[in-house]
């Protein structure tokens, strides 16, 4: 063992800990770059004479403008059997603009007064000459002679922002936010590794930064009983996962067992798992995984030879115990 392991250890976790972090952030990033964010909060400014088809062309989709006044046309945009819009239209200059406007609870009004709106330059021809054809009828108008003023370009505050965009924005501002916070709490703690919880739960012991030092002496002057993941030293036993670090003082335990784990899958089985349960004199309880059978007898043996006290293995009896010894060690606490 080398020096100052486990520090090494926590800062190599702090970095495995980024990787998700940084893959949520560029996608967050890559799919606010696609999506029309940006045009949909700040919209470009149009004259109220504008030429929806210029703006259309100079790549003006989402756009702010005063409208002159719009007449209701009559007809209205439905989805599936709900009435989601009103069709309007200007007439100004000599030519004719056409509106798709949200639908209002109280229904179209007749006419509507100036106002800035906020909607998306769209292009539908098929729609525009159904409106054409069916307007040009109500106004006893010719087809030709409508369309000669207009152009197939709505200006719609329906496909502005949709419920599903929406949706979609608040997700993924909260993935965003998530994967900032997820990623500078891990590098916080790649500079700062005394401030994982590993090595904070060691003041309830004494001086963290004295124990660590301990601890790490006794790594390199050998251990009593070792698996790829714990290291048992005489005071001490120290897990060093890919997920997680974990001291925990010899003289704080009052209960270990073995947990087993049986895998199957419809008819097959699989080989069965191995876990250690520690139970602290304070109540808490430490799972680590991933042994043998013959790894977690070693680490019991161990135990059990240093401190006789430590009750091993799992039973209903060493249950009622470890309770007992839990209530006891609360009560002069207190």
């Amino acid at each position: 063992m080398h020096k100052r392991v486990i520090l090494r250890h926590i800062r190599k976790n702090q970095l495995q800990r980024m990787i998700l972090p940084i893959i949520l952030l560029v996608i967050c990033i890559l799919l606010f770059l696609d999506l029309p964010f940006r045009d949909q909060l700040f919209p470009v400014k149009l004259e109220s004479k504008a030429d929806f088809k210029e703006a259309f062309a100079a790549g003006a989709t989402y756009a702010q403008i005063k409208s002159d006044t719009l007449y209701y046309s009559g007809y209205d945009f439905v989805r599936g059997k709900r009435v989601e819009g009103h069709y309007y239209y200007s007439l100004s200059d000599g030519r004719c603009r056409f509106y798709l406007l949200k639908a209002d609870a109280d229904g179209p009004e007749s006419i509507l007064e100036p106002a800035v709106l906020k909607g998306k330059l769209i292009y539908k021809q098929d729609l525009y000459t159904q409106l054409v054809t069916s307007m040009s009828q109500s106004l006893d108008w010719t087809y030709q002679g409508l369309a000669s003023i207009s152009e197939p370009y709505f200006f719609s505050t329906v496909d502005y922002t949709t419920s599903k965009m929406i949706v979609l924005y608040a997700v993924l501002a909260t993935g965003f936010a998530a994967a900032c916070l997820g990623f500078l709490h891990a590098f916080l703690l790649l500079g700062f590794p005394q401030l994982t919880m590993a090595i904070l739960r060691l003041r309830r012991y004494g001086k963290s930064s004295n124990i660590l030092a301990d601890v790490e002496k006794e790594m390199k002057e050998g251990c009593i009983a070792q698996t790829n993941t714990l290291y048992l030293t005489p005071h001490y036993c120290t897990v060093l996962e890919n997920i997680r670090t974990l001291i925990l003082p010899l003289d704080s335990l009052i209960w270990v067992y073995r947990h087993t784990i049986l895998h199957k899958f419809l008819r097959f089985r699989f080989k069965p798992s191995y876990h250690l349960i520690f139970v602290l004199k304070n109540g808490k309880t430490y799972e680590c995984m991933r042994f043998t059978k013959e790894e977690t007898e070693t680490v019991m043996t161990a135990i059990a030879g240093r401190y006789p006290d430590v009750l091993i293995g799992f039973s209903d009896q060493n249950k009622a115990d470890a309770k007992k010894l839990m209530a006891k060690s609360h009560r002069k606490k207190y």
